[in-house]
């Protein structure tokens, strides 16, 4: 297996899917629809796992889990709507945590009740923005780790039984990972950034191309 950890791939365009949909019923403006599409879309994973396997319907872990992925970026497109009037609490977040440890741990559907507080633990540790370790700033290695990371761990696993003890895999492969994004970062994810403002002025060009069509055409029609 090299590729595993792209299996969120297909769920986040299901995200842009959603949200492009929201856009353009006018959740800007009527924000209580990206919460009423949160819990109906959980109501109907639900209702799709239970049609599939019945009575063991919430012991199932199937493809309808990762469309769950689904709703957690809705109850954080919830949060950032209702930024107004949502409370960033430490005591919040700690009643969050646990409720996420109670729902998994004492019902076996933790998955679906446990959204909103997996959301607001999820933006609460985002808005903390810890400093970073000098060697990080200005660095970004988040993406080359999601991505090399795995591929390396299997091809270390492959070296033999000796490398596939889970705390020696992970201390050698974190290492290694890091040396691999930094790689990544300085010249092939930063060289590309560079490139927005050439990407930018081309689709500027375009627009002022295609607003100067609708004109002449507006002026021939009259």
């Amino acid at each position: 297996m090299v590729n595993a950890q792209l299996w969120t791939v297909p769920f986040e365009l299901k995200c842009y899917f959603m949200i492009a949909i929201l856009f353009l019923l006018g959740v800007t403006k009527r924000r209580v629809l990206a919460p009423v599409a949160t819990v109906a879309l959980v109501v109907v994973f639900g209702i799709a796992r239970y049609w599939k396997h019945e009575s063991d319907w919430a012991s199932m872990p199937t493809a309808t889990s990762g469309n769950l992925l689904i709703c957690a970026f809705l109850a954080g497109v919830t949060l950032y709507l209702y930024k107004d009037r949502v409370r960033w609490d430490i005591r919040m977040f700690v009643v969050s945590v646990a409720f996420i440890l109670a729902a998994f741990w004492f019902t076996p559907f933790g998955d679906f009740i446990a959204i909103p507080a997996i959301g607001y633990v999820t933006v609460f540790l985002g808005l903390t923005s810890p400093r970073k370790l000098g060697i990080l700033r200005g660095a970004d290695y988040s993406y080359g780790v999601f991505l090399y990371g795995y591929p390396i761990q299997q091809a270390f696993v492959a070296l033999g039984p000796w490398a596939q003890n889970w705390f020696l895999n992970g201390i050698v492969c974190s290492v290694l990972v890091i040396f691999f994004a930094a790689f990544s970062w300085t010249f092939i994810e930063k060289p590309a950034l560079k490139l927005r403002k050439q990407v930018t002025w081309l689709e500027n060009l375009s627009l002022q191309r295609g607003g100067k069509r609708q004109l002449a055409a507006g002026l021939a029609s009259k």
